[in-house]
């Protein structure tokens, strides 16, 4: 397999995460909102990870959105600020969705990691992918 059907794999893992979480957002009634934000942010990770690996490196084996940003700069020598700040809102779903937890996520919750997770995926396609 070469590299351009690995990084497609990666695009499409995380494209299905993300339509995962439409469908469950859509046919739940947000009863799963902990599912969806975990299925949003590991849309968003796999969809950095296929930059790191256009750039013939490992993927680390991290979960963190910050960690893997820093990476894609590296690899890359631009600055990623645009989706910055949706990474960092994204990042806290990685452990905290998938187990019992004091706070409360909310409809605007769901909403907000949604349209984050669409933002990186369009960011990292537009910006370093285009047609592959």
């Amino acid at each position: 397999m070469g590299i351009n059907d690995i990084i497609k794999e990666w695009l499409r893992y995380g494209d299905m995460d993300l339509n995962a979480a439409k469908f469950l957002k859509d046919n739940m009634n947000n009863h799963s909102a902990e599912i969806i934000c975990f299925h949003c942010q590991q849309a968003a990770e796999k969809y950095l990870k296929a930059v790191i690996i256009s750039y013939e490196k490992d993927p680390p084996k991290i979960h963190d959105l910050s960690e893997l940003i820093k990476m894609c700069e590296e690899c890359s020598d631009l600055v990623i600020e645009e989706i910055f700040s949706e990474c960092e809102r994204l990042g806290k779903y990685a452990v905290q969705s998938r187990y019992p937890h004091d706070y409360a996520i909310e409809d605007s919750d769901v909403e907000q990691t949604l349209q984050d997770a669409a933002k990186i995926r369009n960011y990292v396609i537009v910006n370093f992918f285009g047609e592959i």
